[in-house]
């Protein structure tokens, strides 16, 4: 199972409300690949625990309010009316009226808000701590990811909204309410809520993308083999700052936020987050006076050139690797140089593999008394023996006469095929009319005897 990608190498998240036991528990074992392209960079969860525990309440709104669960809120408001008469203050000279008759609004507050009752069934949070988790604060306008101000909106995508008290939802939804996406929507939730988009440097060093580019040679240089001189371009480290972001002279600076730690922790009302520093993006460092030719990034694109090593043997589709030829990883090694050859046709030799076939013409005398022909072959002209009564398409095997094939076993070599095509004339002399007039008087007679 597959996540988005995260710059923790090793992490786990818990949120916890004060005073009470943990409502729900997610722990994660993240090991990422030596050598992930960053455009590609997948992490897979090697070890995932979700334990959702009891709903606890903190107060019973149900009891305080006189109804069952199920109540409708047709119900609701009926029993908020006639209890509001006997607890208001004015009525009601207890000592405590005013409190009680505060937490009976409360109760009614939450439980006639249908999203507001749906959150406070599935987690035990009180009007109030919904109001304090979803309000503004250091998460500027509410939870990350789009919820704005209400934290129904949240709770809503992480148990699977209104369906997810029924045991699951609809069109591929998980048992117990978890959206339809499954673990992944879930740990995208949580990343997005904790801020562990992989914004910051705290990553570890990571292999570079690869770069492709496309080379097309000719047939003979493809069985010859060649050097390519071939210019592209790639990410590469500034050469003004050596790949550091900042200003020659000057260097990176521990965040004053997070202390260098890379790490804020931020309440919320009843709720504590821990979540990538705003400041330094989880980097744990600030550049003050970034470098001005790369803007504080570390890298630039550059045009490069490199001599390719094209080998004997190859064919379109084969693709040759240069080591660390490609772009800077963050922090870490460059990627690779991908190369992929594509060769041209030749309009004499057809190659089949390592193999080479080629037509050869002989005439009908030819065929019939054998003879001695030239055939053209990869190294150059070759005498070739035409045997007395060669056939249309017969053909010949010259051993060893092919393309060598690549490494390791670049010692052995295809054949190359001579196909013989019989030639028949269509306008003969007046001579060779004759002859073939005997010929078949002759042929007459022996198909006769």
């Amino acid at each position: 199972m597959f996540a988005k990608a995260s710059t923790f190498k090793r992490s786990s998240m818990m949120l916890t409300m004060f005073n009470k036991r943990p409502f729900m528990r997610v722990s994660r074992d993240l090991r990422s690949p030596k050598h992930v392209s960053p455009a590609l960079r997948l992490t897979q969860y090697q070890k995932m625990n979700f334990r959702p525990t009891n709903t606890l309440y903190s107060k019973d709104y149900y009891k305080i309010l006189g109804v069952p669960k199920n109540a409708s809120q047709a119900d609701i408001k009926k029993k908020y009316f006639q209890g509001a008469k006997k607890l208001h203050p004015d009525v009601n000279k207890a000592s405590n009226s005013q409190e009680k008759f505060a937490e009976f609004n409360e109760a009614y507050e939450t439980l006639s808000d249908e999203n507001k009752r749906r959150i406070y069934d599935q987690t035990g949070m009180t009007g109030d701590e919904q109001n304090q988790a979803g309000a503004g604060g250091p998460f500027g306008g509410g939870f990350p990811g789009g919820f704005g101000g209400d934290a129904g909106g949240f709770w809503e995508q992480f148990t699977g909204g209104a369906h997810g008290r029924q045991g699951g939802m609809p069109g591929g939804g998980m048992p117990g309410g978890m959206p339809g996406g499954g673990f992944e929507d879930i740990f995208g939730n949580f990343e997005d809520l904790f801020g562990m988009g992989g914004r910051g440097k705290s990553q570890g060093p990571i292999k570079g993308q690869d770069v492709v580019i496309n080379i097309s040679i000719d047939f003979m240089e493809a069985v010859e083999g060649v050097n390519k001189s071939v210019r592209y371009q790639k990410i590469d480290n500034c050469s003004r700052c050596n790949g550091t972001g900042a200003q020659p002279g000057t260097a990176e600076t521990n965040c004053s936020t997070c202390g260098g730690s890379g790490f804020q922790t931020i309440r919320q009302g009843s709720m504590i987050f821990q979540t990538h520093c705003g400041s330094c993006g989880g980097a744990g460092k600030v550049i003050k006076n970034p470098c001005l030719n790369c803007q504080g990034q570390g890298v630039v694109q550059t045009s490069s050139t490199e001599t390719i090593k094209i080998p004997k043997g190859v064919s379109t589709g084969v693709n040759l690797r240069m080591s660390g030829k490609g772009n800077k990883g963050p922090q870490g090694p460059a990627g690779d140089l991908m190369i992929k050859i594509t060769v041209k046709d030749h309009p004499y030799f057809k190659r089949d593999k390592f193999d080479i076939h080629t037509d050869k013409h002989i005439t009908v005398s030819e065929a019939i008394l054998g003879g001695e022909t030239t055939v053209k072959t990869l190294t150059g002209d070759m005498k070739l023996k035409i045997n007395p009564g060669t056939q249309h398409n017969d053909r010949k095997r010259l051993v060893r006469c092919g393309i060598s094939k690549l490494p390791p076993n670049h010692r052995q070599k295809g054949d190359h095929y001579v196909n013989f095509k019989i030639e028949i004339p269509q306008n003969l002399t007046a001579e060779q009319r004759e002859l073939m007039e005997k010929y078949a008087k002759v042929e007459s007679q022996l198909s006769i005897s």
